[in-house]
């Protein structure tokens, strides 16, 4: 979002803005727009305030960005979104891993068992077959 939307949305001067940009270590992140325009996302801004908590402004702007009646930006919520979609994702694959996992062990424990089924009638068969009397 442009700084002046920004500002507004932080409770901070454009020219607050302007310097941080500049004149701090880490500086808030910018995109470079069409022409000459400058922009930056909430995220960008708590970030900043984040690596600044001795600020008086950033201090501000965290508060007002964190009040209730702040809303968020689109760029935050995009970023917010992939992070759940990536979560999804690897929680996904893991799901599927662990079912076919489950399915190849399945297979092999269902082979264990009927060959020892097979074990145990074969010896069952040859036990009563060898008694005195049965054949």
């Amino acid at each position: 979002m442009s700084r002046r939307e920004l500002s507004r949305r932080a409770a901070i001067s454009e020219g607050t803005l302007r310097n941080w940009e500049t004149e701090h270590d880490p500086a808030l992140r910018t995109r470079r727009g069409p022409g000459r325009s400058v922009s930056s996302t909430v995220a960008d801004v708590r970030a900043f305030c984040a690596a600044h908590p001795d600020l008086p402004a950033a201090r501000r702007a965290v508060a007002h960005l964190d009040s209730p009646n702040t809303a968020l930006d689109i760029e935050s919520l995009r970023t917010i979104l992939e992070a759940v979609l990536t979560a999804v994702r690897v929680s996904t694959a893991a799901h599927v891993e662990l079912a076919n996992h489950t399915t190849i062990l399945g297979r092999d424990h269902s082979a264990t068992l009927s060959r020892a089924l097979h074990g145990l009638d074969d010896a069952l068969t040859q036990i009563t077959s060898a008694r005195p009397g049965s054949g």
